[in-house]
């Protein structure tokens, strides 16, 4: 273990200097290498939880790691479990671990599958029977209880597990995924119409890959959760358009202009379409035109600041005609 480990296992379980080294420490260190667990990941294990090492042997540790081999699990399962969770060895056996086992079963999981959802997720056991059971009586009710929806709904909150529920149930009733999300979310039945409307298309984007990205990525901008609606519901394009090719260039370009993330948001928020223009055929052309004149790059940041508008104007269209009047009437280019 590195120093920085060593003063944390010290300092979050200092009751290890009265602890027998021979004894106690040692022991519990080699059951736990015993399972095939390599010295390196010992060291994150006790660095995680320093705790194991005030485990009796006998009444703990050596219990469960037999339980979990009783369900089926293989040496290196229940390393990768323990490595995984090793606040596992702390449960009850008898009140905590069996319990929740049985409860598991109860719903219709075999040991095999047991065996595998501790294998990539022994957290599962670490939430309260209560919790479990509810999560469980309610996934069956929506006919969706497996090993992946269940280790998948375990970690959220009793709010977006509810949300979901609620989803499930409108796509029952014939709605898309993304419908169903966006009126749990709290769209009206209008507000989804007008984004079905504006879409363009059949409305089912990807709610994992493109709807949460989507706001996420709003919300770090710092965006409320209104503000980043009303973009959905401005512009629905803006669910067709790549995240990563697009409108995070389209940020980063922006501020590279010298505007703040305050200003982009507040620029985005009252003006969202401009997420879904062409960055190098309209966007960058409209700088480009402001330079002409003789703008540098505060000045232009400054102009689209305090009137974004600017930007969804056409260049052809509105900007450069009007640019010309003005120069026709006799306005050299800094008077412009």
């Amino acid at each position: 273990m590195e120093d920085p480990q060593v003063a944390k296992l010290v300092k979050e379980f200092p009751q290890l200097f009265g602890l027998s080294l021979e004894v106690k420490m040692k022991l519990t260190v080699q059951c736990l290498k015993d399972l095939g667990i390599e010295d390196a990941q010992v060291a994150k294990v006790l660095a995680k939880h320093p705790q194991l090492l005030g485990l009796s042997l006998e009444e703990n540790l050596k219990p469960t790691v037999q339980w979990l081999k009783d369900l089926g699990m293989e040496d290196p399962q229940v390393a990768r479990a323990l490595t995984m969770f090793p606040e596992l060895l702390g449960l009850s056996l008898e009140n905590n671990l069996k319990p929740k086992a049985q409860t598991l079963h109860g719903g219709g999981f075999s040991d095999g599958q047991l065996v595998k959802s501790l294998s990539s997720f022994p957290n599962l056991l670490g939430y309260s029977a209560q919790r479990l059971a509810h999560r469980m009586t309610t996934l069956e009710a929506q006919g969706a209880l497996t090993v992946a929806s269940l280790q998948r709904a375990m970690p959220w909150t009793d709010g977006k597990f509810a949300s979901w529920c609620a989803a499930s149930s409108l796509v029952d009733d014939g709605c898309t995924m993304a419908e169903a999300y966006l009126s749990s979310l709290g769209f009206s039945e209008a507000q989804i119409f007008t984004v079905k409307s504006g879409y363009g298309r059949s409305f089912n984007p990807d709610v994992d890959n493109r709807i949460k990205p989507l706001l996420r990525w709003l919300s770090d901008l710092g965006f409320t959760s209104l503000q980043a609606y009303k973009v959905i519901v401005t512009a629905p394009t803006i669910l067709l358009v790549s995240l990563e090719r697009v409108l995070k260039p389209i940020v980063r370009w922006l501020k590279d202009l010298g505007m703040e993330g305050p200003q982009v948001a507040k620029v985005l928020a009252k003006h969202p379409q401009l997420l879904g223009l062409s960055l190098k055929e309209h966007l960058k052309p409209i700088v480009q035109l402001l330079k002409d004149l003789g703008m540098e790059d505060p000045q232009v940041a400054k102009v689209f600041t305090k009137f974004p508008q600017l930007l969804v104007l056409g260049l052809e269209g509105n900007l450069k005609p009007i640019v010309q009047w003005l120069k026709d009437l006799g306005m050299e280019d800094p008077q412009v």
